[in-house]
């Protein structure tokens, strides 16, 4: 008998909660269904059923299951599985994965559904007036008493010989909600909901595929007998060499075999090229899942993968795995490299990359890692022999990689061979393109008109007044704005430590560089693709459409245009300054700006006609400046295995970092020490910290950071206990227990 059901609640706790089973309910409820429990003495949440049983709790009071919200369950076995791996691993309740994995529109507060079916109103036509001598004898009949009801009637028969039923939105368009409330009342037009799907889908399929290069032929044909050996193989192919196509390939076949195929992408916003492409082919079969979907958009789609149809291929971004699935065949992973895939706040900070590769294995599915620029720890699992490793290293359709142009800032400014940001070189080389019609992608990683501003009198540097960093200066807004918590004030007239107008800006981003390009080269058509410039999605839909169709000329943006962007017209590349990624205070750094700098370099020259990239740098010096110039992967991984192996950081090692916080910073560093004090009993050198991360205090809390260093032939999983027992300890202890312990497993 199922007494008793163990809930999951959409609440940060580590546990389940036991709840009676009422006797009439017991025929009907089912793992992974919604019930309605009350929890306190006045809420009511909606939690999901992890488990029945009829074990007697050990304590009196038992609270009964109030509702059930389903008549099937909503939550799958495989996906509780999921969850469960994601709450142990990455150190997170259940109740933190479920708030994440199920769309709010499904979440039930107070027994209110805020899900609601989107319906239209049609409007029909009586069955008494479809002959035309019965249309004629009422046109007649309303000309004479009622001419604006006759206009109406005249209108919709014409309406009829396009479209039947017809929307009432559209009849109104025509005429006024009165006259046509009096042809309903007189019932000639009856009207009738009809509810239907907030998703577009595109009905057309094409059956044309693609004929493969034969370097595509032999990766797609190596990827297949890699996957006889490895459950998990990486495709790293050079940059336009035609992995979509290759993918499109490997989709169709595994839905062919009656199996659905997942495929991540890092941002779906800037993957419209993609979507479009895929569409082509899979068209309705096809389900896009992002974070531009409203709620209710996300849980029709989360709906329609339960129902006895689903999508045979999900496109979306890293949320898309919670989606259920019922025999997925294939995940692949394209840019895996990506650091949108690890979520960092809220919890749960899952790695989206990982996640899918055991997501695959739950189905005794394949995972395709694809990308121009492997991050180390997946090509080092290729060279420890956990993945399968294929090539790519022809570009496709003849076309071959970039030439590219180091050009040394420290010397241009002393020889001032400078006009603003732009070296002269940079400068001959925009005009020759402009002028042979081509198109250009100026790359500068930060936005906003500069970083920062400094009164030149007194040094005294706006802060955000919540969290520890300056405020970036926006000119054409004339503010100032801090880009982690959102705050933002007007650009003060006078420095308001001394009074002085003597404000200055320091550095630039792309605000800037849009405005000298404007003034450089007046004749240009200059757009701006940065997070300012693209918060809804059709500005975003506009900005690339229009460089699509050569509407602009010259693209400036962050490194929101190294991804998923192919323009056959781009023949020029400028990289302003990339030692703003080279000096990042990270052990990553020179893996993202080798990462980054050589996919914004695969923007151009994409087609027939070689493309040049002009990479401004003040350290030419610097080895991974020559790496991304001879694009030598090989090298550059070589070396940072060396580094990594040296310094005690992944694939070596594996990483774990603890952030407390709390509005008081005395209390934040005494809870972070005593922290850290109890973990290095536990585990000796391996702790470092706490110390205060680059950003000391984000939204009025204060920050500090223990990081873990854990060989990886230790126990992770007995780590990770370690840790959690650590933290339960330190929360029974006053002032310590009103800090907030963050974990981070494998952070990026």
């Amino acid at each position: 008998m199922n007494d008793y059901a163990e809930i999951i609640l959409p609440l940060p706790f580590d546990r389940t909660y036991t709840y009676s089973v009422p006797e009439g309910f017991r025929n009907a409820i089912c793992v992974g269904m919604r019930v309605s429990v009350r929890f306190g003495v006045k809420k009511i949440y909606t939690g999901i059923i992890a488990e029945l049983h009829d074990r007697q709790p050990d304590y009196p009071k038992i609270k009964p299951v109030e509702a059930i919200m389903d008549e099937e369950p909503i939550v799958l076995p495989s996906q509780l599985r999921l969850w469960r791996f994601i709450s142990k691993y990455y150190c997170v309740s259940l109740g933190e994965v479920y708030s994440t994995a199920v769309p709010s529109a499904l979440k039930v507060k107070d027994l209110r559904e805020t899900y609601r079916p989107k319906f239209v109103t049609d409007v029909f036509l009586a069955d008494e007036y479809k002959t035309k001598e019965a249309q004629t004898l009422l046109l007649d009949g309303l000309q004479r008493r009622a001419s604006r009801q006759h206009m109406l009637m005249e209108t919709y028969f014409r309406l009829m010989e396009q479209q039947y039923p017809i929307e009432r939105k559209t009849l109104l368009q025509h005429t006024t909600a009165a006259t046509l409330g009096a042809l309903i009342d007189k019932k000639i037009l009856i009207q009738q909901q009809r509810q239907i799907q907030r998703i577009d889908t595109v009905s057309g399929i094409s059956s044309t595929i693609k004929e493969l290069s034969p370097a595509q032929q032999t990766a797609y044909e190596s990827i297949n007998q890699r996957f006889s050996s490895f459950d998990t193989v990486l495709l790293h192919g050079v940059t336009s060499g035609g992995k979509t196509e290759i993918y499109i390939r490997m989709i169709t076949e595994c839905i062919s075999s009656g199996k659905q195929v997942l495929m991540l992408v890092p941002e779906i916003a800037l993957t419209k090229q993609l979507s479009y492409r895929m569409q082509k082919f899979f068209g309705g079969t096809m389900g896009i899942y992002h974070s531009f979907r409203n709620e209710n958009e996300k849980a029709e789609i989360y709906r329609h993968q339960l129902s006895d149809n689903p999508y045979k291929l999900i496109l979306g971004v890293r949320s898309s795995l919670f989606l259920p699935f019922r025999n997925l065949g294939l995940v692949i992973v394209d840019e895996e490299h990506d650091s949108s895939y690890k979520q960092t706040d809220p919890a749960p900070r899952y790695q989206g990359r990982d996640t899918a590769i055991y997501l695959a294995g739950l189905f005794g599915a394949k995972t395709l890692l694809g990308t121009a620029t492997p991050s180390v720890e997946s090509y080092a699992n290729c060279h420890f022999g956990k993945y399968g490793l294929v090539s790519l290293t022809e570009r496709y359709d003849g076309s071959v990689l970039p030439d590219i142009r180091l050009v040394d800032l420290k010397d241009c400014y002393r020889k001032r061979k400078m006009q603003g940001h732009f070296s002269l070189e940079l400068m001959e080389h925009i005009s020759a393109a402009l002028a042979n019609s081509r198109q250009v992608i100026l790359f500068q990683n930060r936005r906003g008109f500069a970083p920062y501003v400094e009164c030149r009198q007194c040094a005294y540097v706006p802060r955000c007044p919540n969290c520890d960093v300056s405020l970036t200066y926006h000119k054409q807004t004339d503010t100032l704005s801090c880009h982690y918590c959102g705050y933002t004030e007007s650009m003060p007239p006078v420095c308001p430590s001394c009074g002085q107008k003597s404000l200055y800006t320091h550095g630039f981003g792309t605000e800037q560089i849009e405005e000298e390009v404007v003034r450089l080269f007046p004749e240009a058509k200059v757009a701006r693709l940065d997070l300012d410039t693209s918060r809804s999605t059709g500005a975003l839909d506009t900005i690339l459409s229009d460089f699509q169709s050569h509407v602009t000329d010259i693209l400036i943006g962050t490194q929101m245009v190294t991804k998923g962007l192919d323009f056959e017209n781009v023949s020029l590349v400028g990289i302003l300054n990339a030692d703003n990624l080279l000096n990042h205070p990270d052990f990553r750094a020179y893996e993202r700006a080798f990462q980054m700098l050589v996919q914004v370099a695969g923007r151009c020259g994409r087609r027939s006609e070689k493309g040049l990239v002009v990479l401004q740098t003040s350290q030419p010096e610097n080895p991974v400046i020559r790496q991304i110039m001879d694009n030598d992967f090989t090298s550059f991984f070589s070396q940072q295995m060396i580094e990594r192996h040296t310094f005690r950081y992944p694939p070596y090692f594996r990483l774990i970092s603890i952030l407390v916080k709390h509005s008081s910073a005395d209390y934040c560093e005494q809870s972070a020490v005593a922290l850290a004090l109890r973990l290095r009993l536990r585990f000796n050198s391996r702790v470092l910290g706490p110390d205060t991360p680059a950003v000391g205090k984000l939204q009025n809390r204060h920050i500090r950071q223990i990081l873990l260093k854990i060989e990886s032939t230790a126990s992770l999983s007995e780590a990770k206990r370690i840790i959690e027992e650590e933290i339960a300890a330190i929360k029974n202890v006053k002032p310590y227990n009103s800090a907030s312990y963050n974990i981070d497993v494998d952070p990026q």
